[in-house]
């Protein structure tokens, strides 16, 4: 490949790769352990207040409404984590607030399965159940660990 054709693709993919290097820090500081409460909590309570707006398919229903019930459900917790995740918490907190990203992620993968067992006809409940087993079990504590008392509900 000439040279110039070299540059062309790598340019771009030198951009990207320091925009995705910067995401979530800006050159700014890592959070206060109060500040990082604040935020953290908005960004659950806002979760809440999604979730509970969302009517609910109703309770035999394990197909496409379901399906549609869950993608909403995603949304909102894709939402939730892409805020929790741009926030830059204390050092002292990092790798708690890492293990509560990872459970989160874990959590929107369990419903992502359920999701997709509502649509192909399988056990969706079963998997909807997996979800809520892990997420009532896991990330309680590590919630409360942050002081994010709205996370852990």
């Amino acid at each position: 490949m000439p040279r110039r054709a070299c540059l062309r693709v790598q340019l771009p993919l030198l951009g990207a790769a320091l925009a995705l290097s910067a995401c979530g820090s800006a050159g700014s500081s890592p959070l206060t352990r109060a500040a990082l409460q604040t935020r953290g909590n908005s960004a659950c309570a806002a979760l809440h207040r999604s979730l509970a707006s969302l009517p609910a398919p109703a309770p035999a229903n394990t197909g496409p409404a379901l399906s549609a019930y869950l993608s909403r459900v995603m949304s909102a917790e894709r939402s939730e984590y892409r805020t929790l995740a741009a926030l830059r918490p204390p050092i002292s907190e990092q790798a708690a607030y890492s293990a509560l990203l990872h459970g989160v992620s874990h959590r929107l993968a369990l419903l992502g399965g359920a999701a997709t067992s509502a649509r192909s006809g399988g056990n969706a409940l079963g998997a909807l159940q997996d979800a809520v087993v892990y997420e009532a079990g896991a990330l309680p504590p590590l919630a409360q660990r942050l002081g994010l008392s709205s996370c852990s509900t």
